[in-house]
């Protein structure tokens, strides 16, 4: 499934409640809290992630592997 966020959207909470295979976007400005939530989440629920920016679409784009 595929979602996209806006700049006021939580990013935890939409994170957590992902399923694999899942891919959903944020805005470029979450990029640094994006990539430091996917670590966390993964630590702590051995969850897996994958983020890459397009930079053209300035959008930031999450799955998660497992």
């Amino acid at each position: 499934m595929r979602k996209n966020f806006k700049e006021n959207s939580p990013i935890r909470p939409n994170l957590a409640e992902m399923a694999v295979g899942d891919v959903i976007t944020f805005p470029k400005c979450k990029v640094t809290s994006l990539r430091s939530t996917c670590a966390t989440l993964g630590m702590e629920r051995d969850m897996t992630f994958k983020t890459r920016a397009d930079k053209k679409k300035g959008i930031v784009i999450v799955t998660r592997l497992a």
